[in-house]
């Protein structure tokens, strides 16, 4: 699954990089993080609590009733974002602040991608705790083949639509989206007024899960939105775009890092922490999530830095090639970022909710606010200085979560082992 959803959107930036230019590539980047933005208060609080408590579980209704609540928790909490950007949009021209939502067509077929978008995460969260992974596996297959299909098939409908392919490349993606997630978040709400009543008993602990998805599901997409549009305003979107590549370049790393952490050693890391000696029991999925996934990640990294950013214009057709210290300077700060990661779900494991929503100011925000200091202070910007604004952010982000997990873990750390 995990590299069938990486195969997926490397192909995708790939088809629509090659159909309407490299700069296309920053642009869908764009719009997915609104997408994200609507959607990831959901994915980013209920997604961790429905593994969490999946794997508690021991019934099959159970596990399905947990499944369904948060369907239906995430789809309110969705709209709820949704109202409140559309607001936004009113009062704070955020069209004009984020140039690719100028299209009306383009901007409400995004606005309705992110209210159901958190559905098919969240499903696929519960299938892997379940044991169900071939139906993760092949609803990732359906979206991604449906998503590079769009975009394929884009330019012979320029002429009968009328609309520009910079337009209808994306606008084609996103009602490709559509046509998975709503049938299936339907079906999810099929029977919720019969189920009304056993769907309350997971609501309230789905609910403490909340303020980290507000904090990680609000402030990352806004801060990618933020610095892509710093960067692409100040050097141009060819330059944001190899940002992206680039970041779409460890994405074959990161995504893995981030599927094992959140479908095996999550839930692996919420058994150890409800069993005896619970801070030992941790600290050990810890130090194989190192051994396993951050070691590795290591290995592979350095060897792409290695081999250097060249293969990179081959791939996206970009038209700004960045420099091998940039690249090397970015890889370094995604390192760092996956091995926050291990850290940030024990902290999940261990219910530090709050922790984790004041945790998050120190990655993305961070970093999307060192470069607006850069840019004030210097009236000017570069690639190098945006890596290692990167860099830094996720140094600091590193040092609170290594500080946070021995907080937490501190009262039980010597706890006698029966």
């Amino acid at each position: 699954m995990l590299i069938v959803s990486i195969a997926g959107r490397t192909l995708l930036d790939m088809t629509l990089s090659h159909v309407s230019g490299p700069a296309t590539i920053a642009r869908w980047a764009q719009l997915s993080s609104v997408i994200d933005l609507i959607s990831a208060v959901a994915c980013a609080g209920l997604s961790p609590g429905v593994t969490v408590m999946v794997a508690r579980a021991s019934q099959p209704p159970e596990q399905n009733t947990i499944l369904q609540t948060a369907v239906m928790l995430g789809a309110a909490c969705s709209a709820l974002t949704l109202i409140g950007m559309i607001g936004l949009a009113e009062f704070q021209n955020l069209d004009d602040r984020i140039q690719v939502l100028h299209d009306p067509l383009l901007r409400w077929t995004v606005l309705a991608v992110g209210l159901f978008a958190a559905t098919p995460i969240l499903a696929m969260q519960a299938w892997q705790s379940q044991g169900h992974s071939a139906r993760s596996c092949w609803l990732t297959l359906a979206m991604s083949t449906l998503s590079v299909m769009a975009a394929t098939l884009s330019p012979q409908f320029v002429k009968t639509s009328g609309i520009a392919i910079g337009v209808l490349a994306p606008l084609m993606v996103l009602l490709g989206a559509l046509m998975i997630s709503i049938p299936l978040t339907a079906w999810y709400f099929r029977d919720a007024w019969q189920t009304a009543n056993t769907a309350m008993r997971p609501f309230k602990p789905l609910l403490t899960f909340l303020p980290a998805g507000l904090s990680i599901g609000l402030l990352s997409p806004l801060s990618l939105i933020a610095a892509r549009e710093l960067l692409g305003r100040a050097l141009g979107w060819e330059a944001a775009a190899s940002v992206q590549a680039i970041w779409r370049s460890a994405d074959w790393v990161a995504a893995f890092v981030s599927g094992m952490l959140s479908l095996v050693f999550l839930p692996r890391m919420s058994r150890a922490i409800s069993g005896s000696a619970p801070a030992h029991a941790l600290w050990r999925e810890i130090g194989a999530a190192v051994r396993w996934l951050w070691i590795p990640a290591a290995v592979i990294l350095g060897a792409m830095i290695w081999a250097g950013p060249q293969w990179l214009v081959g791939l996206f057709g970009l038209s700004v090639v960045p420099g091998p210290r940039v690249f090397a300077t970015f890889l370094a700060g995604e390192w760092l970022r996956m091995g926050s990661w291990i850290l940030l779900y024990g902290l999940f494991a261990t219910g530090s909710q709050r922790v984790i929503a004041v945790g998050e100011l120190c990655s993305l925000p961070l970093f999307a606010g060192l470069l607006w200091l850069v840019w004030l202070l210097r009236a000017n910007l570069s690639l190098q200085d945006a890596a290692w604004a990167y860099l830094g952010a996720y140094v600091v982000y590193l040092i609170f979560n290594v500080w946070a997990i021995r907080r937490a873990l501190y009262n039980r750390l010597y706890e006698p082992t029966p």
